[in-house]
């Protein structure tokens, strides 16, 4: 989903940028030379994105603890673990409707679900962001932290042993 996040980028105008300090991308793959051109791209027309390599456990927790959203512009993902990472560090999310996301966001209203699979429907996401406040989601992260505790899942796996 990196390309849908890049095209979404370039879709944003001025005024969506001036409410953005910073899109810090993570990560690496096949699509590494591509992301590399999509961020000097939005980097020339004076966007504030950065580019960073694969990070360690401890580098992404610390991350998600400063930043005021987790995009995830996946296709396939049915829960991503970066999206539990990002539930510890209270950290809202900005996601595509793949897997059980949609029943998730919907449910513990965690962060902003974006309509489709489309480059298009992720910037109308992006922009619905930048108007709510992050820290609105802080009741449903915990409602969620809690239903899905390590704790919680084991409880619930005792009950469907019959134990």
């Amino acid at each position: 989903g990196i390309d849908i996040l890049l095209k979404s980028l370039k879709m944003l105008g001025d005024k969506d940028w001036k409410k953005i300090l910073e899109v810090l991308i993570c990560g690496g793959g096949p699509l590494e030379e591509q992301v590399k051109a999509g961020c000097y791209a939005l980097k020339s027309s004076g966007r504030q994105v950065s580019l960073h390599g694969y990070l360690n456990k401890a580098e992404a927790a610390r991350l998600l603890l400063r930043s005021d959203y987790l995009l995830l512009p996946s296709r396939i993902e049915s829960i991503p673990v970066v999206f539990s990472d990002a539930m510890q560090a209270g950290c809202p999310v900005i996601t595509t409707p793949v897997g059980d996301l949609p029943r998730i966001l919907t449910e513990y209203q965690v962060g902003i679900l974006s309509a489709e699979i489309s480059p298009r429907a992720f910037a109308a996401a992006l922009r619905s962001a930048l108007r709510k406040p992050p820290n609105s989601y802080r009741k449903g992260i915990g409602s969620a932290l809690a239903d899905f505790s390590v704790e919680q899942s084991a409880r619930q796996l005792l009950g469907f042993l019959g134990a």
